[in-house]
């Protein structure tokens, strides 16, 4: 399978980090290196985005260097590929999971798709609709962008729509919209295989230092706890 990972050039503790989790998973990856801050300006912007993305911040260049992984995917033409960022930590099964989820994905016929493999947001399939020996579920929003698996025509699809539309929208946010326009075809996978580390205190965002916020980091888990419980009960 092949990795794409989004990594913005000098965090050498995030390439640290990402390197150690792809050798656990046993993959190797392409990174996605052009598009840092330094790099851009709204004439570059101007090709992926309209309105506030094309202001140069931290979610102009997060969101270019993903659609300049799709790039890469249709370019290639790729059946299938996953995308990380660099912040992801993946779990023990992992690799497991995911060739369990490709044979899913061949058994259902399934197509066009782009499939949510994190739990970063703490949203989570709901008991009544899990099944035994099932790890793929439709939803009509994504789980924020840290890790996912999308095939070729799910990021042909999202290309082509910026051609023709551009968007304003941070990267999640433009895959949730594409998942409820039906440019693409949503998924969730359960259980989950991945958690962004800047957001459960493993590893610093690009705006704080939560590792140094205990209280953040505590708070974060005992939410999990918390939702995993909520949400096997809905």
């Amino acid at each position: 399978m092949n990795v794409f990972v989004i990594h913005v050039k000098g965090t050498s503790n995030r390439l640290r980090h990402v390197n150690q989790q792809l050798a656990s998973a046993n993959l190797t990856a392409e990174f996605i290196l052009e598009g840092d801050k330094s790099e851009l300006d709204e004439t570059i912007l101007a090709h992926f985005f309209k309105g506030k993305m094309l202001k140069v911040s931290n979610a102009s260049s997060c969101a270019f260097k993903h659609l300049k992984a799709y790039e890469r995917i249709v370019a290639q033409e790729l059946p299938a590929a996953i995308v990380f960022e660099d912040d992801i930590s993946l779990n023990k099964n992992f690799s497991a999971a995911i060739n369990q989820c490709v044979n899913e994905i061949k058994l259902k016929g399934l197509h066009n798709y782009f499939i949510s493999l994190e739990e970063t947001s703490l949203r989570y399939v709901e008991g009544s609709k899990r099944k035994k020996g099932e790890l793929l579920y439709a939803n009509t929003r994504g789980r924020m962008a840290g890790a996912y698996l999308l095939d070729y025509h799910a990021a042909k699809n999202m290309l082509s729509n910026i051609e023709h539309h551009k968007t304003d929208q941070a990267i999640d946010w433009y895959h949730n919209f594409c998942a409820t326009n039906h440019i693409i075809n949503m998924f969730w996978i359960h259980p989950t295989i991945a958690l962004q580390g800047s957001i459960s205190g493993k590893l610093d965002s690009s705006i704080s230092s939560r590792r140094t916020n205990y209280f953040r980091i505590i708070s974060f888990y005992l939410q999990r706890g918390y939702k995993r419980i909520l949400w096997r009960l809905r």
